[in-house]
């Protein structure tokens, strides 16, 4: 016996007619050099990039604003056209506490919100939880002359739980 059209469980969903699907952010360390020395919090500057993608049932324009809580904000105009659509913008976060392993110390972890507000209807909301932290695969290394692999990741050598 041969199954056609629908086998497993489905689910309608009303959505807005703007709706956010995905908040993607980037976090990206925005240092002039590799840092040779293990960091303290507040020590680097991190830049994110976030890509949004919002689904609009009619073609609309609005206002995105970007929000991260370590004290960023922007926004920016978006034409959108009927269907998906991705907006992209960036955050400058500068000197961020950094998010540390289990034992090494605290996990601190930054809202980032997405809001976008269409030129008629309701604003439509979402958010992640993002860490600032630098690991590298370093595979040329100066200071590691008889390793020409390495895995880089400063940890602080205090335990500060």
């Amino acid at each position: 016996m041969f199954t056609r059209g629908i086998w497993k469980s489905v689910y309608l969903v009303e959505t807005a007619p703007v709706a956010i699907e995905y908040l993607v952010p980037e976090v990206m360390y925005d240092g002039v050099a590799w840092p040779v020395t293990p960091w303290a919090d507040g020590d680097a500057n991190f830049t994110v990039h976030a890509t949004v993608h919002v689904y609009a049932a009619a073609a609309t324009a609005g206002t995105l604003l970007l929000e991260g809580a370590w004290g960023a904000a922007i926004s920016k105009m978006a034409a959108l056209v009927v269907g998906h659509n991705t907006i992209t913008v960036t955050l400058a976060a500068t000197g961020p506490a950094l998010w540390w392993p289990s034992g090494m110390g605290k996990q601190r972890m930054y809202e980032l919100n997405a809001t976008f507000t269409p030129a008629i209807g309701a604003a439509v909301r979402t958010g992640r939880r993002i860490g600032f932290r630098l690991a590298a695969f370093v595979t040329v290394c100066p200071y590691l002359h008889a390793v020409p692999h390495a895995l880089t990741v400063f940890f602080r050598p205090e335990m500060d739980v």
